[in-house]
């Protein structure tokens, strides 16, 4: 079992503060983001971590130090992290985590989905669905959509920006983000629209719904400002 963090981004909408920093950076009680989800990945005995990086990569690097294997994307000004995993789909070879880099969760919401068996493994909030935080669209206790395009009235919930993948589940999501980079049309997508076209095909999205735990996307100056008041994914 490992981790993959995406962290390759530039995070304008936190300018200024990122000008010369990766989002994943911003420090919040004593650590970077990042690491506090190193941290949490540790206190689960997830050690093996890559680290898909891109803007200002060396700090990220500087940082982290040997906790992580680090994979350069160039091209991430340009594209979204369809194309960042895209780069790097032989990463894609294992039973497997996906994080977005600026999520903060407690580690009794992370082991529930350490726990399920299922080939795809979202972790959901079911309570509320956040115009700023990514839909889903929950039926027959499956996901049948997730992305932007959902409108919030209408949504069953928020993908919180982590995922785990069985083997199979990896090659599966492999073989669609393939299919979609080749046709030149999604270049400003995120990865997540691989597991929407999965979904449409019928495989089983399962969702892992987080049961009231607190977690935080940091996506705006003000979100990271609550997060410097919170303390719950300190570890």
């Amino acid at each position: 079992m490992k981790a993959i963090i995406l962290a390759a981004g530039m995070g304008k909408r936190m300018h200024p503060l990122t000008l010369n920093c990766p989002k994943c950076l911003l420090p919040l009680n004593g650590k970077t983001i990042i690491e506090h989800q190193i941290s949490l990945l540790e206190d689960c005995n997830i050690n093996k971590i890559e680290i898909i990086t891109g803007y200002e990569n060396k700090k990220i690097e500087e940082n982290v130090k040997n906790k992580a294997q680090y994979f350069y994307y160039p091209d991430y000004n340009n594209t979204n992290n369809l194309y960042t995993l895209y780069h790097h789909l032989d990463l894609l070879n294992d039973d497997l985590f996906i994080f977005f880099s600026d999520v903060l969760i407690s580690s009794l919401s992370f082991e529930n989905c350490i726990n399920s068996k299922a080939d795809f493994s979202l972790l959901v909030d079911t309570d509320k669905c956040d115009e700023s935080t990514m839909r889903i669209l929950v039926e027959n206790n499956n996901i049948s959509d997730i992305g932007s395009h959902i409108v919030s009235d209408h949504g069953d919930g928020n993908f919180i920006g982590i995922a785990k993948f069985s083997k199979a589940g990896a090659e599966l999501l492999k073989d669609k983000i393939n299919v979609l980079v080749k046709t030149g049309k999604y270049i400003n997508d995120y990865y997540t629209i691989a597991i929407a076209q999965l979904a449409k095909e019928n495989h089983c999205i399962t969702p892992i719904g987080v049961n009231g735990l607190p977690w935080m996307e940091i996506d705006t100056y003000d979100e990271y400002k609550k997060a410097q008041k919170e303390n719950f994914y300190v570890l």
